[in-house]
């Protein structure tokens, strides 16, 4: 192999390497917000769960007292906080199933019918979360 041959293959690997990935449209981006967002890597596990609602108000459930967590095919997780349910429903939610149970989550944020229309196929969406209380089993 010449010389040259190598240092045009070292030329294209480092373009490769270092090229910016794609991006959207900024209005596009900002559409798009994450379904839930998981703890950072290495970091101690999340105090409160927050529900991030369509309408903007956010609900937030102490770690402490989550007792239950089950999971529905059809994607659909019913937590058990004291004397409150939550029911959080969507698709593809086992990472987020995952993360809740590792007390990881930091939030969950119920999503819109056009963030719904912007995401993947396989991206997880949460379509809509309930809040019921009621008497402690």
């Amino acid at each position: 192999m010449k010389d040259d041959d190598i240092k045009d293959r070292k030329k294209f690997l480092d373009r490769l390497v270092n090229q910016t990935p794609p991006r959207h449209e900024p209005e596009v981006e900002d559409a798009i917000r994450d379904a839930h967002q998981p703890g950072r890597v290495g970091a101690s596990v999340s105090i409160m769960l927050d529900l991030k609602m369509a309408d903007g108000s956010i609900e937030s459930f102490d770690y402490a007292y989550l007792r239950r967590a089950t999971f529905q095919e059809g994607d659909k997780i019913t937590l058990r906080f004291g004397k409150s349910r939550v029911i959080i429903e969507g698709r593809h939610l086992h990472a987020l199933r995952d993360s809740i149970t590792e007390r990881r989550a930091r939030f969950v944020h119920e999503g819109t019918d056009t963030e719904l229309g912007l995401r993947a196929e396989d991206e997880s969406h949460i379509d809509r979360i309930a809040i019921e209380e009621g008497d402690e089993e």
